[in-house]
């Protein structure tokens, strides 16, 4: 089984090929610049992606996203965590390039998109991949007490109809950081 650990930085992870642009712990398997393509992998060779809190950095995600489906086995999945645009942490690195929403940025992705939109963008897309599960996430504190309220915060936001959250509260009660898995079809 192929499990890439895309963007690893100093979080390698076990049983994973761990890639960055940089080793940073000395440990990185592969050294490849995301933003080059093609990735350093064969087609349909791989089973699991983890790409957390890389697609932000990215000059191109949706170039990203098309090579990754492209390197993906059939069934092959994707577990990716994102800043959400509303958030202090989307907006503010300099090295953010991209901002991101659950309705806009990955619904047209999608074979079974969340909302129902009026663009045609879906159109240009001809690699989709199936929405498994995706959550809305407060970042982990160190003090107990405000790790039990963003808990209860991210399970309020998440009791929320996707559409009806971005739309019309993101900015009034905003969430730090959107994850999401999919499965290539």
């Amino acid at each position: 089984m192929v499990k890439l650990n895309l963007g690893c930085g100093d979080k390698i992870m076990k049983d994973y090929i761990n890639l960055d642009w940089k080793d940073y712990t000395g440990k990185t398997d592969i050294i490849h610049d995301l933003n080059e393509y093609p990735y350093p992998f064969q087609n349909n060779t791989v089973d699991e992606i983890k790409l957390w809190h890389v697609l932000e950095h990215l000059n191109d995600p949706e170039r990203c996203l098309r090579e990754l489906y492209r390197i993906l086995k059939k069934s092959g999945k994707i577990h990716i965590k994102v800043p959400f645009f509303a958030s202090v942490g989307g907006l503010t690195p300099l090295e953010h390039k991209n901002f991101f929403s659950i309705s806009l940025t990955f619904n047209p992705f999608l074979i079974n998109p969340l909302i129902s939109t009026i663009h045609k963008r879906d159109e240009y897309y001809k690699y989709k991949f199936k929405l498994i599960s995706y959550r809305y996430n407060m970042f982990k504190r160190k003090s107990f007490v405000k790790n039990v309220f963003g808990r209860l915060y991210s399970m309020l936001i998440n009791a929320i109809p996707t559409k009806f959250y971005e739309s019309r509260l993101a900015f009034i009660l905003p969430i730090e950081e959107i994850e999401l898995w999919l499965e290539k079809v």
